[in-house]
């Protein structure tokens, strides 16, 4: 369909989508606020099922009808050693307790989170081969061991 279209026209066309979706994103998060207020107002109801947290408030007006889940609260999926969390919790638990609930894992993280500050921070640091070696290493690639590699069409750099 998108094939007998030149460059030009694809390219305008996508601009064009572009704003409507940030046009009804905008429209749509605004909507959903005012929809979140409204059911807040109301009487809730507990979620069907019983192992989950949380409740449903339901709008009804008119033919129309929504449901507003207000779901349980976001765990931390994890924490720092040495953080409060970890001087609040873990003196709470035995340790079989604190080893059943949670896995403390050692990593290593850059220390440039930007991945091209980080090659040339390797450059400098790193003899030639060895600086390449290291960054080939650290590549993320698909279980095919082809690298992977981000692709973005940026809209909103160039004016139309």
């Amino acid at each position: 369909m998108f094939d007998q279209l030149s460059t030009e026209q694809l390219i305008h066309r996508g601009r064009q989508l572009c704003t409507v979706i940030a046009e009804s994103k905008l429209e749509l998060d605004a909507i959903e606020q005012v929809l979140r207020d409204r059911a807040l107002a109301m009487p809730h109801e507990p979620l069907a099922d019983g192992n989950r947290e949380g409740r449903r408030a339901t709008l009804r007006d008119g033919i129309q009808q929504v449901a507003v889940l207000f779901e349980s609260d976001i765990l931390k999926a994890s924490f720092v050693s040495d953080s409060p969390v970890a001087k609040a919790v873990l003196p709470l638990l035995d340790a079989d307790q604190v080893k059943a609930l949670f896995r403390k894992k050692t990593t290593y993280e850059r220390a440039v989170k930007d991945g091209h500050k980080f090659r040339l921070q390797c450059a400098d640091l790193l003899p030639g081969e060895l600086a390449a070696q290291v960054i080939d290493l650290l590549k993320d690639r698909d279980r095919n061991g082809i690298v992977k590699s981000k692709s973005v069409i940026e809209w909103k750099s160039s004016a139309a």
